[in-house]
């Protein structure tokens, strides 16, 4: 029996009730009109934007996952929740540049007690095309939708963009570019008076720590991973094990094999157009992992 969603249609915090307006600041305008989403289909309109302000904050941990095939199926969440005993309380999905976010999808999610991340995925379009505004009616037309649409979706734009293996990685892109896209599709949305996302940026950090110790000591790198498994520092890793392990990861993976501190609760083996490989989930025992 899996244990229920801490976003469950009953324990959502305020429910599914409109929360009144947006917060200063967060892009929202007030009562918004009625507006139907692109394509025609069912028209929403909602007294007010929904307050995403509780979920900033909530009382536990997210617990996320991700799917082939979500969010038009969510069979292999109930499938992995069987196997796993709990259920997730975030689920990704990924959005190619220039098409349109799954609307109806996403408020199934939501009406489901799990909160939408859609990773946005800049495959057609460079930070530079971005920040020019040469991109704008895309990025108009999805923030209009999401507005419409009117229930929370996390969000993050080029994710693990400090990595070189996304064309929008270190290889193709600086980091300043990164800044000057981000903000002006930050800005975009809210000129759009969007305040129901919840901007989420990937980063990909896994070499560069300085792991303080119990005993006050300071230790970069593979020893500072070391480290932080020993002392149960981090309540969840996710290994990506395709092609073998790099030096750091292959640490850690067995530190927490060792420890005790870590169990492993998932093998997902997963395929790409580049090959087959496996993530492999780490919790911290006595989490509280959602």
């Amino acid at each position: 029996m899996t244990k229920p969603c801490p976003f469950s249609r009953d324990r959502l915090p305020g429910g599914l009730r409109e929360l009144g307006p947006a917060p200063i600041g967060a892009g929202g305008d007030g009562a918004q009109p009625a507006a139907s989403l692109p394509g025609g289909g069912t028209t929403y309109a909602p007294a007010q934007p929904y307050d995403v302000t509780p979920l900033l904050h909530p009382k536990a941990k997210y617990f996320g996952a991700t799917f082939d095939g979500v969010p038009k199926d969510l069979s292999p969440v109930e499938r992995y929740a069987s196997q796993v005993g709990r259920t997730p309380a975030m689920l990704e999905y990924y959005l190619g540049w220039g098409d349109e976010p799954q609307a109806g999808q996403t408020r199934a999610v939501w009406e489901k007690g799990r909160l939408p991340y859609i990773a946005w995925e800049p495959h057609k379009a460079t930070f530079a095309q971005i920040a020019d505004g040469s991109q704008d009616a895309y990025i108009v037309s999805t923030a209009r939708t999401l507005r419409a649409l009117n229930v929370p979706v996390a969000m993050s734009l080029a994710h693990e963009m400090n990595g070189a293996w996304y064309p929008w990685g270190t290889r193709k892109a600086t980091a300043a570019q990164f800044v000057r896209a981000g903000r002006h599709v930050h800005d975009v949305f809210q000129d759009e008076g969007v305040s129901t996302v919840i901007w989420y940026e990937d980063w990909l950090s896994f070499f560069f720590i300085d792991c303080k110790t119990h005993d006050g000591r300071h230790l970069p790198g593979i020893p500072g991973y070391r480290a932080a498994v020993r002392d149960g520092y981090f309540d969840g890793v996710m290994l990506d094990c395709s092609g073998g392990l790099p030096a750091a990861e292959e640490a850690v993976r067995q530190e927490m094999r060792t420890s005790g501190r870590y169990r492993l609760t998932s093998s997902l083996p997963y395929r790409t157009s580049t090959g087959t490989g496996h993530f492999e989930i780490w919790v911290r025992r006595g989490a509280g992992l959602r």
